[in-house]
Protein backbone atom coordinates (compact mmCIF):
# COMPACT_ATOMS: atom_id res chain seq x y z
CA UNK A 1 0.00 0.00 0.00
CA UNK A 2 3.01 2.07 0.45
CA UNK A 3 4.50 1.55 -2.18
CA UNK A 4 1.45 2.76 -4.49
CA UNK A 5 1.34 5.98 -1.89
CA UNK A 6 4.69 6.70 -2.73
CA UNK A 7 3.92 6.53 -6.82
CA UNK A 8 3.83 10.37 -8.95
CA UNK A 9 -0.21 11.14 -9.40
CA UNK A 10 -0.61 9.76 -13.31
CA UNK A 11 1.42 6.67 -12.62
CA UNK A 12 -0.56 5.78 -9.42
CA UNK A 13 -3.57 6.53 -11.49
CA UNK A 14 -2.69 4.28 -14.06
CA UNK A 15 -1.70 1.66 -12.01
CA UNK A 16 -4.87 1.67 -9.86
CA UNK A 17 -6.85 1.75 -12.75
CA UNK A 18 -4.89 -0.93 -15.37
CA UNK A 19 -3.49 -3.51 -12.28
CA UNK A 20 -6.79 -3.23 -10.14
CA UNK A 21 -9.33 -2.20 -11.45
CA UNK A 22 -8.93 -3.60 -15.21
CA UNK A 23 -9.51 -1.08 -17.43
CA UNK A 24 -7.62 -1.63 -20.90
CA UNK A 25 -4.98 0.35 -22.25
CA UNK A 26 -7.17 2.10 -24.68
CA UNK A 27 -10.00 2.70 -21.36
CA UNK A 28 -6.87 4.47 -19.27
CA UNK A 29 -6.20 6.32 -22.67
CA UNK A 30 -9.22 7.64 -22.84
CA UNK A 31 -10.63 8.09 -19.36
CA UNK A 32 -6.83 10.31 -18.76
CA UNK A 33 -6.53 11.83 -22.10
CA UNK A 34 -3.40 10.49 -23.50
CA UNK A 35 -2.25 8.34 -25.76
CA UNK A 36 -1.75 4.44 -24.93
CA UNK A 37 1.79 4.49 -25.18
CA UNK A 38 1.63 7.00 -22.36
CA UNK A 39 -0.41 4.68 -20.47
CA UNK A 40 2.07 1.58 -21.03
CA UNK A 41 5.29 3.92 -20.13
CA UNK A 42 3.35 5.06 -16.85
CA UNK A 43 2.06 1.64 -15.97
CA UNK A 44 5.54 0.26 -16.12
CA UNK A 45 7.57 3.03 -14.38
CA UNK A 46 4.79 2.07 -11.59
CA UNK A 47 5.96 -1.45 -11.23
CA UNK A 48 9.24 -0.82 -11.45
CA UNK A 49 9.01 1.79 -8.74
CA UNK A 50 7.42 -0.61 -6.53
CA UNK A 51 9.55 -3.38 -7.29
CA UNK A 52 12.36 -1.13 -6.14
CA UNK A 53 9.95 0.13 -2.92
CA UNK A 54 9.38 -3.34 -1.94
CA UNK A 55 12.79 -4.80 -2.52
CA UNK A 56 14.44 -1.83 -0.32
CA UNK A 57 11.56 -2.67 2.12
CA UNK A 58 12.27 -6.34 2.05
CA UNK A 59 15.84 -5.41 2.56
CA UNK A 60 15.61 -3.25 5.51
CA UNK A 61 13.64 -6.33 7.30
CA UNK A 62 15.77 -7.80 10.18
CA UNK A 63 17.28 -11.27 9.02
CA UNK A 64 18.47 -14.34 10.85
CA UNK A 65 21.67 -16.30 10.40
CA UNK A 66 21.69 -19.28 9.56
CA UNK A 67 22.82 -20.23 12.98
CA UNK A 68 19.85 -17.86 14.93
CA UNK A 69 17.63 -20.08 13.11
CA UNK A 70 19.02 -23.27 14.20
CA UNK A 71 19.02 -21.75 17.68
CA UNK A 72 15.44 -20.78 17.71
CA UNK A 73 14.21 -24.23 16.11
CA UNK A 74 16.26 -26.16 18.95
CA UNK A 75 15.10 -23.82 21.61
CA UNK A 76 11.80 -24.32 20.38
CA UNK A 77 11.94 -28.45 20.94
Amino acid sequence: MHAVLRLEDFERFVFVMSALEHYSEYDCALLLGCSVPKIREARARALKEMMGSSNTALSQEPTLSCMEKSEMSHSAQ
